[in-house]
């Protein structure tokens, strides 16, 4: 028997026991599931642009990216949701003369009797007490101050003779996406404007030039980051997450280096503009969720989501998400915001994916998709579809990388049929084989994969036949399948009396 020592030489004459300590064989796989989240931070935050860094907690991120920052939000939205996920940030700063959106809310009438003006700002309640006896001045100068006195808001208000403009605190697209509106809750939530009471709203509008996140991606490197989120659908961005995605070069899914993830986003939008959008995208390792008529912020939609699947994927990659509440997102009003089936249907044979509402109003995921439609031939293709089959072979692949590396480290090639002596640091073909099928087994036990017996004669272990010092593996691990919907035929019998 060859004991395969690798410190303990031969050559030694000194008595006594000496261990030598190899760990390979309790090496297990370990699946953070990290969440990356990039967006832009404000001058005041003290984190580097383009730098990854841990975040520990809202607070942290409120130092780190400047109160009132849509990264800082970001975090906020996720933690929400998923209080113990381990969360990483790449803030981003404003691009070089970006603008910044505003809009406006005109007192032209004064409230005449007490009351509280019912303002909403990115979802957010800002109530404005008012006594009724102010001015159209002193009445604006009560709402820019009930907005300024929250500073996680994504806004300032300077009011001048009762025209408050809100101007958002981060420059780019983004700050259009703001919503301003009174008395969300409406009359059934105790909410009506006081009496008299006139304040025209113009929305946030004009925001333009997002951030490129390529320098962003690029800082990743090769840390493992499971979910990726930004809040940006416009076609440079989407352009890069996706070529840092990619399986080819240098993407995160290419061979060479296997760090894996998958990016998400969100979009607002019509069923007609959802369904151009969608079509028009193209990639396995990227997920939108269209929705419409939210007053919460589409970085929050972007980051809620992925906390909310996140939690189901880290502990079991292959069960589906759908039904999964989201906490922190305030549905659409009834009406035109919530999509039909036929529309979410639609929605999701285009690319994006989709929500539904609880009968309580909370947000339910429905099913989160790639973008991915079509493969080189320009034919239909549903292989990257559903991110949990995405998830699923991350784990599946992992698994194998670690099992691998654990049990043949440092090993020598031989051979079917070359003898040699037990424990020796040998691998051939048929060895090799027959622990892949062991660790197919295994995994088809974990519920990852199914009919793992269907695939054996598909696995194939070889050597290569140009370079000796490499195995080659065909490798077909059957993704298990998960149960989406049931069809029922309800073929029913009237039965005739005794």
């Amino acid at each position: 028997m060859t004991i395969p020592f690798s410190q303990i030489p031969q050559a030694f004459r000194l008595p006594g026991l000496f261990a030598e300590v190899d760990a390979s064989k309790a090496s297990r796989t370990d699946d953070p599931g990290r969440i990356l989240l990039i967006g832009q931070k404000l001058a005041a935050g003290t984190a580097t642009a383009n730098v990854p860094i841990p975040v520990v907690s809202v607070a942290d991120a409120k130092a780190q990216f400047g109160v009132g920052s849509q990264l800082a939000d970001m975090v906020d939205a996720v933690r929400l949701v998923d209080p113990f996920g381990l969360i990483w940030a790449v803030p981003v700063a404003d691009a070089g003369g970006a603008v910044k959106a505003t809009g406006t809310i005109v007192v032209s009438a004064a409230p005449t009797a007490p009351g509280v003006i019912p303002l909403y700002v990115a979802g957010v309640a800002v109530p404005v007490p008012v006594a009724g006896t102010e001015t159209t001045t002193t009445t604006g100068d009560a709402i820019a101050a009930a907005i300024n006195a929250n500073a996680d808001l994504p806004v300032t208000a300077a009011n001048v003779t009762g025209t408050v403009t809100l101007t958002a605190r981060n420059a780019g697209t983004l700050g259009s996406d703001i919503d301003l509106r009174y008395a969300w809750l409406g009359s059934a939530g105790g909410e009506a404007l006081p009496d008299s009471y006139v304040g025209a709203i113009t929305a946030m509008a004009s925001g333009a030039t997002d951030p490129n996140i390529t320098t962003a991606l690029a800082a990743l490197g090769d840390q493992t980051f499971d979910f990726i989120v930004m809040p940006y659908t416009d076609a440079t961005n989407l352009a890069a997450i996706k070529a840092a995605m990619a399986q080819v070069g240098n993407g995160r899914w290419a061979y060479n280096r296997m760090v894996w993830g998958h990016a998400f986003t969100a979009r607002r939008g019509s069923v007609s503009s959802l369904v151009t959008f969608g079509l028009s995208q193209n990639d396995p390792h990227t997920t939108v969720l269209g929705y419409s008529l939210s007053p919460t912020p589409v970085w929050r939609w972007a980051a809620g989501q992925v906390a909310a699947a996140a939690i189901v994927l880290r502990n079991d990659p292959a069960r589906p998400v759908q039904g999964i509440a989201v906490p922190g997102l305030l549905s659409p009003p009834p009406g035109a915001g919530r999509f039909t089936q036929g529309e979410r249907n639609t929605l999701l044979y285009s690319g994006i994916s989709t929500f539904t509402v609880a009968a309580d109003g909370a947000v339910m995921i429905e099913r989160l998709i790639a973008t991915w439609q079509l493969n080189a031939f320009s034919q239909p293709d549903e292989s990257w579809l559903s991110i949990e089959k995405t998830y699923t072979l991350m784990r599946v692949l992992r698994r194998l990388q670690a099992a691998w590396t654990a049990n043949f480290p440092r090993f020598k090639l031989a051979n079917d049929g070359t003898r040699f002596s037990p424990n020796a640091a040998i691998v051939t073909p048929a060895i090799a084989k027959a622990f892949v099928v062991a660790e197919m087994r295994a995994m088809e036990y974990d519920g990852l994969l199914s009919n793992v017996t269907g695939m054996l004669d598909v696995l194939a272990v070889e050597r290569n036949a140009q370079n000796p010092d490499r195995l080659d593996v065909l490798f077909p691990p059957p993704l298990i399948a998960q149960l989406r919907m049931t069809a029922v035929l309800a073929q029913f019998r009237i039965s005739a009396n005794a």
